[in-house]
C-alpha cells in the first residue's frame, strides 16, 4: 500500500514539469480559438499508469478554468462520437497518445466517424511527418483538424485538411508559440482554404430556361450556360476545381421524396451526383434530403395566360360612363323637373293669368321640354313667367353639367382600351373551370399547390396538375408555347424564367397582379457536403460585390409585359354601337314617316265621299242661285 502510494507521487512529481503546463495551455488556447462548449480527452486504453495520472490532473486544471472536460476512451466504440453534442458550438476532441498507437486510432477515426461533426486538435511531442502520418487518413475539407507539434526549437499549430480523398494533404500553419507561452495567431484559416485544387465534382443538370445545356460531346453535357450556369462557371474558375455533366433522364427538377422523380434533385439523393447548379426552388420538402447553397434570388411566379383581341364590341358603352345608381338619379331628377314646371306654369295661370305660349303645356311636353335640356336643345315653348324660368335655368344648368360630363367619359372610354382580366386570383380562375393550366411535373411550382395548407390551392392541384398524365409539358419553353397555341391555356411561372425566353414567343403574355407565390432561387448539394461552406463564402461574395447582379442583366431582358390603359386612334369598331344606335334612330324616323303617311292617306281616302257630295251640294247651290238671280232680272 505505501509502495502504490510512493509510485503515484513520484508519478506526479515526474509529470509536475512544464509538460503538463503546456499541455494544459494548448488545449484551453484551441478551446477558445473554437468557441468550443465541452472538450473531450481522449486517452488510449493502452496508456499507462502515468500517462492516466497525467491525464486526470490535467482535467483539474481545466476545471480551474471553467472548461468542462469529459475522458474517452479508445476502447469504447467510436461512432458513439458521432452523437456527443454541446449546449454551445461543436465539440473539441483532444488526441494525445504515443505516435505508433495515432497512426492506427486515426484510420480506424476517419472510416468510423464524421470528423467534419466535431473538431479536433492532435498534440505531439515529437518532430514527426505529418505526411506520412496522416498518409492514409482522410482529413474532409471542411473538417477542422489542427496539430500541435514541435517545430524546430518552436512549437506550431497547423491546420489539415484534404481537398478530395486522393487528393495531398494540405497543410497551413495558423499559430505558433512564443518563448513566453504566447501564441501568435496568422491568416484566418477559411480565407486560406480557397481553392478546390482540380477536384472533379459530378454535377447533375437539365436543359431549361436558366440553367441550359450548351455544349454535348457524345450526348453527354459538357458544357452549361443561362443565368445559373454561368454562376457556376465562375465558381469553377474562381474555386479551381471541374464538373462531370451527367443529365437528368426526364429533364425535371425532382422532389427526391418521391419514387417517380427523376430529376436533379433525386439524382444528388441517390448519390449519383454531388451538386446541381439548377435552378431550385427552396422548399421544406427537398431541405429534408439536400442541403442548399446561398439563396440567389428571391422571386414571384404568377399567374399567367395569352392576351387575346377582344372580339365583342361594348354595347353597353354608351351606358357605362355613368353607374347603373346614376342614371336612376338623373331620371329622378327629370321627373321631378317636369312636374315643378308643369306646376309652376299652373299656378302662374291661375293666379296671374294664363301665359300666352303656355297655355298647351301638359306632362308630355313638360318632360319633353326638360330632356330637352339635359341634351341642350331648345324648347319651342319658352316661359314668360318668373317661377318657370327659374325651373329652366336649373334645368339648362344642371344639363350642360351631365352632358359635358357624359360626353367627356364616352370620349374617354372609347379612345383607351383597358384589357379585362378573365381572373383575378387563384380562386376567380379555379371558379372560371374553363383553362388548363401547364405546370412542370416535380418542380417547385407543381411542390407549391401540393404541399400548400391552403384548400383552394390544394385544389388547384388536384383539379388543374395531377390529372395532366402523359400531356405534361417537358419544358418550360414548351409550357409558353401551349399558351401562345392553344385555347384557354395557362402557366404559373416566375417572372425570371419568362423574362429569360419570352424573346422566342410570337404572343403576348399577361400576368395576374393577385395570382403569385414567393419562392428562393438556389442550387442544391449533398446533405453534408464538405464543400457547401466554401461554395456558400464564394457565392456570397459574388453577390455582393454585384457580379450575380450583372450575370442576370447579361442572360435575362429586364421587365415583364404589363397590362397598361393605352391611347389609341378610334377606329369604325370601336364606335360601332355608337354607328348602330343613329342607324337605329334614322330607321325608326322612316319607318315613323312611312306610317305617317299611310295613315294620312287612308284619311284622306275617307274623307273624299264627303268632299264630293258637299262640292255637288255646293254646285247645286250656286246653280240655283244663279237662276234665281238670272229669273229675277227677266222679271224686272
Amino acid at each position: 500500500m505505501l509502495m502504490e502510494r510512493l509510485i503515484l507521487l513520484s508519478t506526479f512529481l515526474a509529470y509536475s514539469h512544464p509538460f503538463l503546463s503546456n499541455y494544459v495551455q494548448t488545449v484551453t488556447t484551441v478551446t477558445h480559438y473554437f468557441q468550443s462548449g465541452c472538450v473531450y480527452l481522449i486517452h488510449h486504453h493502452k496508456n499507462s499508469l502515468q500517462e492516466r495520472t497525467v491525464l486526470l490532473e490535467a482535467t483539474k486544471h481545466f476545471s480551474r478554468r471553467r472548461i468542462s472536460v469529459a475522458i474517452f476512451s479508445t476502447s469504447m466504440n467510436k461512432e458513439y462520437l458521432n452523437k456527443i453534442k454541446c449546449r454551445k458550438n461543436r465539440p473539441l476532441y483532444v488526441i494525445y497518445f504515443k505516435e505508433q498507437n495515432v497512426a492506427q486510432f486515426l484510420q480506424e477515426l476517419s472510416s468510423d466517424v464524421a470528423l467534419s461533426s466535431a473538431k479536433w486538435l492532435l498534440i505531439l511531442d515529437t518532430n514527426s511527418s505529418l505526411d506520412e502520418l496522416f498518409s492514409k487518413v482522410n482529413i474532409p475539407f471542411d473538417c477542422e483538424f489542427l496539430v500541435a507539434h514541435p517545430e524546430g526549437v518552436k512549437v506550431v499549430l497547423t491546420k489539415l485538411y484534404r481537398v478530395g480523398p486522393t487528393l495531398p494533404l494540405q497543410k497551413f500553419q495558423i499559430g505558433e508559440w512564443s518563448s513566453r507561452g504566447d501564441i501568435k495567431w496568422s491568416t484566418s484559416g477559411l480565407e486560406r482554404r480557397n481553392k478546390l485544387q482540380g477536384l472533379i465534382l459530378k454535377t447533375g443538370v437539365l436543359d431549361a430556361s436558366l440553367t441550359k445545356i450548351t455544349k454535348t460531346s457524345n450526348h453527354k453535357p459538357i458544357e452549361v450556360g443561362g443565368f445559373f450556369g454561368d454562376i457556376w462557371n465562375i465558381l469553377q474558375q474562381t474555386l479551381l476545381f471541374q464538373s462531370d455533366f451527367y443529365k437528368s433522364v426526364d429533364n425535371t427538377y425532382g422532389t427526391g421524396t418521391r419514387n417517380d422523380s427523376n430529376g436533379v434533385v433525386d439524382m444528388v439523393v441517390r448519390n449519383e451526383v454531388h451538386v446541381t447548379p439548377v435552378d431550385l426552388y427552396w422548399t421544406t420538402e427537398r431541405a429534408s434530403v439536400l442541403d442548399f447553397i446561398t439563396p440567389i434570388r428571391r422571386v414571384r411566379s404568377y399567374l399567367m395566360f395569352r392576351m387575346t383581341e377582344s372580339s365583342d364590341s361594348n354595347w353597353m358603352g354608351l351606358l357605362t360612363p355613368f353607374s347603373t345608381d346614376l342614371w336612376l338619379v338623373f331620371l329622378v331628377f327629370m321627373i321631378i323637373f317636369s312636374i315643378f314646371l308643369k306646376c309652376t306654369t299652373k299656378v302662374w295661370s291661375k293666379y296671374r293669368g294664363m301665359e300666352r305660349n303656355m297655355s298647351t303645356l301638359n306632362s308630355f311636353k313638360s318632360s319633353l321640354c326638360v330632356f330637352r335640356a339635359f341634351v341642350a336643345q331648345a324648347c319651342p315653348d319658352v316661359p314668360t313667367s318668373w317661377p318657370s324660368r327659374m325651373v329652366y335655368l336649373t334645368v339648362y344648368l344642371c344639363g350642360v353639367v351631365v352632358l359635358t360630363s357624359y360626353s367627356a367619359s364616352l370620349i374617354s372610354h372609347i379612345t383607351t382600351h383597358v384589357y379585362k382580366l378573365p381572373f383575378a386570383n387563384f380562386q376567380e380562375f379555379l371558379s372560371d373551370g374553363t383553362y388548363r393550366l401547364g405546370v412542370l411535373p416535380f418542380s417547385g411550382t407543381a411542390m407549391y399547390f401540393m404541399n400548400s395548407t391552403n384548400t383552394m390551392l390544394q385544389e388547384v392541384y388536384k383539379n388543374h396538375i395531377a390529372p395532366l398524365g402523359l400531356d405534361r409539358p417537358k419544358s418550360e419553353y414548351e409550357i409558353l408555347q401551349n399558351v401562345c397555341v392553344r385555347p384557354k391555356y395557362a402557366t404559373v411561372l416566375s417572372t425570371l424564367k419568362f423574362q429569360s425566353l419570352k424573346n422566342k414567343l410570337n404572343c403576348t403574355i399577361l400576368s395576374v397582379p393577385d395570382a403569385f407565390f414567393e419562392a428562393t432561387m438556389t442550387m442544391g448539394i449533398q446533405k453534408g457536403s464538405p464543400y457547401l461552406e466554401i461554395l456558400k463564402h464564394t457565392t456570397n461574395n459574388m453577390l455582393r460585390s454585384g457580379i450575380l447582379r450583372n450575370i442576370e442583366k447579361r442572360n435575362i431582358p429586364q421587365g415583364l409585359t404589363k397590362l397598361k390603359t393605352t391611347f389609341t386612334s378610334v377606329t369604325v369598331p370601336d364606335i360601332t354601337p355608337v354607328l348602330v344606335v343613329l342607324l337605329i334612330g334614322i330607321a325608326a324616323s322612316l319607318l315613323l314617316l312611312i306610317f305617317e303617311l299611310i295613315s294620312g292617306y287612308k284619311t284622306r281616302l275617307k274623307k273624299i265621299p264627303n268632299e264630293r257630295f258637299a262640292r255637288t251640294k255646293l254646285t247645286g247651290i250656286r246653280i240655283g242661285r244663279y237662276r234665281a238671280r238670272r229669273n229675277h232680272s227677266y222679271v224686272l
